[in-house]
């Protein structure tokens, strides 16, 4: 009986060791499970860079590729025949206005002329005797002293040879032509694209003898859609850039729009021009904008590309920074077009003066705490964080 009694004791003392150990255990548990939530509620806390919106776009904004080309290329042939003694230039050979390209042979034309000079001023001096005469006679005539058929005769024989002398000095004056012809001057500022003659080769009138390419304007060509086509006479601010020079920014202006749509897209070729530049060739690529005053009720604002994001349902968001909750509100958007800035368009959550998430909008969503990194530059160019 006594024996019992002191196993009783030391079962209860065993017992009371155990739970114990027990609420010792779960109370360590239950500050391990906090300590871990608190730490997840730490790494929840994600880091972005922001941007802040400006003005608001008054403009749609359209971008598309398009090609430099020469505004023209000219044939150039001799208006005379004869063989070539000068050649100057090669393909591609820069040249400027009135720039002499070929010349033919001038030594006959130099002897048509001299003929002819000979021939006028004979015809000159009868025409001078064959007036004296004429008014000799009108004057006996007029005294009777004279016959009509003698006057008429001398009338007849002076108008012949006014005419024969104004004949000779069309003559002249169309060898004195003919002369200036066998110099073929370029009629423009370009360079030579392609040449078809050689020197001492006998060149007919009219045949095709170089071809010149000319630079004093160029054309750009693009694309547009066949909805763009309504709204032609509102296209503003064209400009373009290009590949080998991606700093620069070149105006260009309307040249034309074409009435026939091309391609399986149904995109009609707009033509535009430029003034010369070094920088810019015949066959570059270009990257074409051009503004349209906006008809929209909703707002654009130009952003950074890496504030887009793109959702599974095929839609476009930013997230907006909501500095008192240090959260991110979801905010679609549709983007109109795409350049060094994105220009994209919302309902009007957004203004002047928000933030916007921009490295880290990909990893965040509407319960993410967040906090704007610090200024990348003393002068926080482009207000960007």
């Amino acid at each position: 009986m006594k024996f019992n009694k002191i196993g009783l004791k030391l079962n209860k003392k065993i017992l009371n060791l155990i739970l114990l150990l027990l609420t010792a255990l779960i109370m360590s548990s239950c500050s391990a499970a906090k300590a871990r939530e608190e730490k997840t509620e730490i790494t929840k806390i994600k880091s972005v860079k922001g941007y802040l919106i400006k003005e608001a776009e008054k403009y749609d904004k359209y971008n598309f590729p398009g090609e430099i080309k020469p505004e023209k290329e000219i044939n150039l042939s001799f208006r005379v025949s004869g063989p070539v003694i000068e050649f100057t230039g090669e393909t591609g050979t820069k040249v400027k206005k009135n720039q002499l390209i070929a010349k033919i042979d001038e030594r006959d034309f130099i002897v048509k002329i001299n003929s002819l000079k000979a021939r006028l001023e004979a015809s000159k001096a009868r025409l001078k005797d064959s007036k004296l005469q004429y008014q000799r006679y009108s004057s006996l005539f007029k005294e009777n002293a004279e016959s009509k058929s003698v006057l008429d005769k001398s009338e007849s024989e002076y108008k012949a040879l006014k005419s024969k002398t104004k004949e000779l000095e069309t003559m002249l004056e169309q060898a004195k032509n003919a002369l200036e012809d066998t110099n073929l001057r370029s009629p423009v500022n370009g360079y030579i694209n392609q040449i078809y003659g050689e020197k001492h080769e006998t060149i007919a009138s009219g045949q095709p003898i170089v071809s010149i390419v000319d630079t004093s304007s160029i054309e750009i060509e693009i694309f547009i859609p066949e909805f763009l086509i309504s709204r032609q006479k509102n296209f503003e601010n064209f400009k373009f850039s290009i590949p080998s020079a991606p700093d620069k920014i070149f105006k260009a202006d309307l040249k034309e729009t074409g009435q026939k749509a091309t391609g399986a897209g149904q995109t009609y070729p707009l033509l535009l021009k430029t003034m010369p530049n070094h920088l810019i060739k015949a066959g570059m690529s270009a990257m074409v904008s051009f503004s349209i005053p906006s008809k929209k009720q909703k707002k654009a604002y130009s952003i950074p590309v890496s504030a887009i994001v793109s959702k599974s349902d095929k839609k476009t968001i930013v997230w907006k920074i909501d500095n008192e909750k240090n959260m991110a509100i979801k905010i679609p958007v549709e983007v109109l077009a795409l350049n060094n800035l994105t220009t994209a368009e919302d309902s009007g959550s957004l203004n002047k003066g928000d933030w916007i998430v921009t490295a880290g909008a990909n990893y965040i969503n509407e319960k993410t705490k967040i906090k704007l990194m610090p200024l990348f530059s003393k002068t926080n160019i482009g207000q960007e964080l």
